[in-house]
C-alpha cells in the first residue's frame, strides 16, 4: 500500500516548506553517503525518446515482454528480460537496441560517483511538451548528483530557470531518494510520470507541468502470477502515488493520488488502468480516513464520490500487414466518476486519443525509423450522443485550481476543449546520434470560453487554430551531451491577429561518469 500522508495543521504554507526542506536534507545525507559509489537513475524517465524507441522495438518484435506504458520503467524490469535474450539470434535494428539498452543497465550497476550539468536556451514561444520535450523554460542551468548504491538511489538537482510560465526560478525538480524493498521501489522527490501509449502527450498524466512534491510505491520486475487463475494476466505492473498540490482558497494545499495497473495478457497487447483523485484539504475529509475514502471510492451523501476523480482505460496492440509492423493505441479517461446503478463504478464525460505507429531499420547498421500519427480530443462528450461539453474537463467542482499544478494541467499540454493532430518521425543510429520530426495541427479551447479565472485553458484563453512544426537532432560526439532544435509556430486567436515565428532550443546535459 502507498505511504500516506496525513494532512497538516492550519499553517498550510509553513508546513509544505518543512516537507520540502526536511526530504531534500534526506537528500543531501543520502549523496554524501553514498559519494563515490552512486551512479545513476534506478528508471527510464519520461523525455528519454531514444530509450523508449530501443525498448519499444524489442518489445514489439517480442524479443522481450514488459509493459511499456507506465513510466518512469524500473531498470530491473529491463534487465531481468534482457537476462533471457540470445543476442545471436537477434536481427542488426533489435541487436542495436539491446547493446543500448545493455549499456545504461551497465552504468546504472556499475558505482561511482554521477555528477551532471545542464543548460538550455529555448527563445520564441515556448512549444507543447511531449515525450521527447520537456523544457520549461526560455533560460535553465542546473548541476545534478545521484546514483545507486545497493538498494538506495538517489538525485539531487538545482535548477536555475528563467521565462517559465510558473514564474519560479529556483527548483528541485528531478530530485528524489528511492528505496528497494523486496520488489518494490519506495520513492520521494519530485518525478514526472507518464501513463499512457501516446507520444503527443498523455490525457490523464504527462509531462506538461512540473512534477509535485510527493511519494510513491512502485513494483520493480513485472513477473506473472503463478497462480493459473491470475498467470493469464501476463507481466504485470502497479504503481501508487500521492503528491502535495499547491491551490490556494478556499481549499488549500489537496493531495493528489494515483493509481496504475498495467498487463499484458498476450504479447503483443498491453492493457492499462489509471485512476487519479484530489483530496484533502480544509473542510474536506483528510487524514487516514480521508484516505481511505478516496482509495476505496467511497461516496457522498449524494451518490458522487469523495474528492475529485478521474479514470480510464488506455490499449496497445501490435500487429503486422504484409510483414510491415504497426501498433494501434487508444486511451481513454473519464472526467467524472460516480456511484449509480445501485453501487456500481460509473464513468462519464470521456476524452480520447488514438494513434498508430510503426517503425523498421535503416541502412544495415542497426538504424531505425518510427513514425507515429495520432488523434486527439480533449473535449468531454465528443464521442456521445448528447454532444460537446465545454469547461468540463480538467476542472473541478470541488477544487478552484482543477486538475493543475502551479497553474498547468498535470494532463494533455493543450489543456481543456482542444483538438490535436501530432505527427511524428524519429531516425535513430544514423551516425550514432537521433533525428526527430515533429509537427501538430488542430484547434485549442474549442468552445471559446473559459470558467473564472485563474484556472480554463491555461494554453489558449480563446480559441484558436494552432499549427507546430519542429526539428530536433542530437548528434553522436560528446555522448550525444547536445540537442538541437528548430521550429515554427503559426497561432491564430479569435479576434487577434495571426501570430507566425520561429521557436529554436539547444541544449547541453553532461554526465561525468561517462
Amino acid at each position: 500500500m502507498n505511504p500516506i500522508a496525513i494532512e497538516p495543521p492550519v499553517n498550510d504554507r509553513a508546513r509544505c516548506c518543512f516537507h520540502r526542506v526536511a526530504l531534500f536534507a534526506l537528500l543531501v545525507g543520502a549523496a554524501i553517503l553514498a559519494a563515490h559509489r552512486a551512479h545513476a537513475d534506478p528508471w527510464a524517465s519520461p523525455g528519454e525518446i531514444g530509450v523508449r524507441n530501443d525498448i519499444e522495438i524489442l518489445v514489439d518484435s517480442g524479443v522481450i515482454d514488459i509493459p511499456v506504458t507506465t513510466w518512469p520503467i524500473p531498470w530491473g524490469a529491463v534487465a531481468h528480460a534482457l537476462k533471457r535474450v540470445h543476442p545471436k539470434t537477434l536481427t542488426p535494428l533489435e541487436l542495436e537496441a539491446y547493446v543500448r539498452l545493455e549499456s545504461h543497465i551497465e552504468r546504472v550497476q556499475s558505482g561511482g560517483n554521477h555528477v551532471g550539468y545542464a543548460a538550455a536556451l529555448a527563445p520564441g514561444r515556448p512549444s507543447l511538451n511531449w515525450f521527447g520535450q520537456t523544457t520549461r523554460g526560455k533560460e535553465m542551468a542546473a548541476v545534478s548528483d545521484n546514483g545507486t548504491d545497493g538498494i538506495l538511489a538517489y538525485r539531487f538537482n538545482v535548477e536555475g530557470v528563467l521565462g517559465s510560465r510558473d514564474h519560479q526560478r529556483g527548483r528541485f525538480d528531478g530530485s528524489y531518494l528511492a528505496l528497494a524493498l523486496g520488489n518494490w521501489i519506495v520513492s520521494g522527490g519530485e518525478v514526472n510520470d507518464w501513463w499512457g501509449p501516446g507520444w503527443g502527450g498523455s490525457l490523464i498524466l504527462g509531462d506538461n507541468s512540473r512534477p509535485p512534491l510527493g511519494v510513491s510505491l512502485t513494483r520493480n520486475v513485472p513477473y506473472r502470477f503463478r497462480t493459473p487463475w491470475l498467470s493469464w494476466l501476463g507481466p504485470w505492473t502497479i504503481t501508487f502515488f500521492n503528491d502535495r498540490l499547491d491551490q490556494g482558497p478556499p481549499i488549500t494545499h489537496p493531495w493528489l493520488f494515483g493509481e496504475r495497473f498495467a498487463f499484458r495478457p498476450f504479447p503483443n497487447l498491453e492493457i492499462g488502468l489509471s485512476r487519479t483523485a484530489i483530496w484533502g484539504g480544509a473542510s474536506e475529509p483528510h487524514g487516514l480516513s480521508g484516505f481511505s475514502q478516496i482509495l476505496f471510492f467511497h461516496r457522498t451523501g449524494y451518490g458522487s464520490l469523495i474528492g475529485d476523480n478521474r479514470a480510464g482505460l488506455d490499449f496497445r496492440w501490435t500487429f503486422s500487414v504484409g510483414g510491415q509492423p504497426f501498433t494501434l493505441y487508444n486511451q481513454d479517461i473519464a472526467e467524472g466518476l460516480a456511484h449509480e446503478l445501485g453501487g456500481l463504478l460509473f464513468l462519464h464525460d470521456f476524452m480520447g486519443q488514438v494513434g498508430l505507429s510503426t517503425w523498421g531499420p535503416v541502412g544495415a547498421d542497426g538504424g531505425s525509423y518510427r513514425v507515429f500519427a495520432e488523434y486527439t480530443n480533449t473535449t468531454t462528450g465528443f464521442l456521445s450522443e448528447q454532444g460537446l461539453f465545454y469547461n468540463v474537463a480538467y476542472e473541478s467542482g470541488i477544487y478552484l485550481g482543477g486538475y493543475r499544478y502551479r497553474g498547468l494541467v498535470l494532463g494533455y499540454p493543450t489543456d481543456n476543449d482542444s483538438e490535436l493532430w501530432t505527427g511524428g518521425v524519429l531516425f535513430e543510429g544514423l551516425g550514432g546520434g537521433t533525428l526527430t520530426f515533429l509537427a501538430r495541427h488542430g484547434t485549442l479551447n474549442l468552445g471559446n470560453t473559459q470558467v473564472v479565472s485563474p484556472v480554463g485553458n491555461t494554453y489558449a484563453p480563446v480559441r484558436t487554430a494552432f499549427d507546430e512544426f519542429d526539428v530536433y537532432f542530437r548528434p553522436s560526439f560528446w555522448h550525444r551531451a547536445l540537442e538541437l532544435g528548430l521550429g515554427v509556430t503559426r497561432w491564430a486567436p479569435t479576434g487577434f491577429p495571426v501570430e507566425i515565428g520561429p521557436d529554436a532550443f539547444i541544449g547541453w546535459r553532461v554526465n561525468f561518469h561517462e
